[in-house]
């Protein structure tokens, strides 16, 4: 491990991750004053980036939903109606963990599935 920080930046500015970073942090607009005001993407269907951009929103959302809906289960010892399933065997790993608790946040959000009462604060 190197501790010392002069090494660390003299490495970092000499290495190809440094060229990308500094391209990433250039504002766009500066490439304005250069070539005019022609966009880079033009956006002959808008419509399509917005569509574009709310099923992205919304896959993040469900995801997010689904970690909060495991981290629930799993503060409720897994346990009762509300919470997700916890099976041994291919059921355990992690995928279909994920998987679970997205489809079942998903039906809870949704109120598409037949959803008990309620009993505790979390629920």
């Amino acid at each position: 491990m190197v501790y010392d920080s002069s090494k660390l930046a003299k490495h970092y500015l000499a290495s190809r991750p440094f060229l990308f970073d500094i391209a990433a942090l250039t504002p766009l607009d500066l490439l304005q004053l250069k070539f005019g005001t022609q966009p880079m993407i033009r956006t002959v269907y808008p419509n399509f980036w917005r569509v574009i951009n709310l099923i992205h929103i919304l896959l993040i959302l469900a995801h997010w939903f689904g970690c909060f809906y495991f981290l629930l289960s799993e503060a409720e010892g897994f346990q009762g109606d509300w919470a997700y399933p916890h099976r041994p065997g291919d059921y355990a790993t992690l995928t279909r963990k994920y998987l679970g608790s997205l489809y079942w946040s998903t039906l809870t959000l949704t109120t598409i599935g037949d959803l008990p009462t309620p009993e505790t604060n979390a629920e």
